[in-house]
């Protein structure tokens, strides 16, 4: 019996603890890594059209906001403070009146704590 509930206990850990436990379904790119275990980092596109960007934009803004997901519950315990990701906030705090791109940079951390930011670019 003891060796079953070491097994169990073992199973749900390694699940709950994968990197991908804590943010089904938060956000979308083109093309997304593989999760990590223990610590991923993480950044691209938010959008794929490109056709006439500027590329040498001076002007950039960030905008973050941070989330904390309850472990074993599968995202669905999780809390957001500081929720001000977003390209409106992003263009606020860069000053910008004028978006080329954005991109997007994303930071787990166990599963348990996550990060993430709207970068723009622009004028």
């Amino acid at each position: 019996m003891r060796q079953w509930m070491l097994v169990l206990f073992l199973a749900v850990s390694v699940v709950s603890l994968a990197g991908c436990a804590g943010r089904m379904g938060r956000y979308g790119a083109p093309v997304s890594p593989p999760p990590g275990f223990l610590y991923e980092a993480n950044w691209g596109p938010l959008d794929v059209n490109y056709h006439n960007t500027d590329v040498s934009s001076a002007k950039v803004g960030r905008s973050t906001s941070l989330f904390l997901s309850i472990p074993f519950t599968y995202g669905l315990l999780s809390f957001a403070w500081k929720d001000e990701a977003s390209v409106a906030n992003s263009m606020r705090a860069g000053n910008l009146t004028q978006v080329d791109y954005a991109d997007f940079e994303f930071m787990n951390i166990l599963g348990i704590f996550e990060e993430f930011t709207v970068v723009t670019h622009g004028k």
